[in-house]
């Protein structure tokens, strides 16, 4: 079985141990969405592809381990796991790689997704991180504070959906950033410029149009 396909054990809301067979490459759209049971995620080095919303909603993973051979994580691959405490990836992956728990790109260039089952109120984005991707921080519902360094560029859309706590934004370089209604405008740097020197502000700000700005520095 080299697949496995859509929603192929979706809502499989009783199983409580996955283990992929190492003959498996893809694992496709919502293949395990909504197994709410599972406890920890096991992706072997054999798996080469992980699709959008894979594992979304697998709401009781604490541990989520990506092996050596993932190339390509979609979107949404671990969509809402609200109890996931750590990544762990394979130091062998050229793709990613995880820090303290959270995961990255190989580089560390972008944060791909916040360990949301964390309890810490604060957190600070590593210096050398330039992007925050798509849904980064969806639900971390413990977060009061999240600080950016300078060498922060891009906050992709939904990036803090449902951080319902969250009350500061600090930006280390907070000029010069616009704001765009579209993702085609955000990659073309056609937006609206706006302030976000006050973290309470920012961060009032971009929770109320997550679903509708995209941020970039010029």
């Amino acid at each position: 079985m080299a697949v496995l396909e859509y929603h192929v054990f979706s809502y499989c809301s009783n199983l409580k141990t996955l283990v992929i067979p190492n003959t498996v490459k893809i694992i496709r759209e919502r293949a395990f969405y909504a197994c709410s049971s599972l406890t920890e995620i096991t992706i072997p080095d054999s798996v080469t592809t992980v699709e959008r919303d894979a594992f979304g909603f697998c709401r009781s993973a604490k541990t989520i381990s990506i092996g050596a051979g993932v190339a390509t994580l979609g979107e949404m691959a671990f969509y809402r796991c609200f109890a996931v405490e750590q990544f762990v990836v394979s130091e062998a992956n050229a793709a990613y790689r995880s820090n303290r728990g959270n995961l990255y790109s190989k580089d560390g260039k972008t944060l791909l997704q916040y360990a949301i089952g964390k309890t810490d109120a604060y957190f600070v984005v590593p210096e050398g991180v330039t992007a925050i991707g798509v849904y980064a921080f969806d639900k971390a519902v413990h977060l009061l504070r999240v600080e950016l360094p300078k060498s922060v560029i891009s906050v992709s859309g939904f990036v803090f959906e449902g951080c319902d706590a969250l009350t500061d934004i600090v930006f280390a370089d907070p000029t010069g950033w616009y704001a765009a209604s579209s993702y085609a405008d955000w990659q073309a740097q056609n937006g609206t410029y706006t302030d976000l020197s006050d973290s309470s502000y920012a961060a009032s700000y971009i929770k109320e149009w997550y679903y509708k700005y995209w941020f970039k520095k010029v």
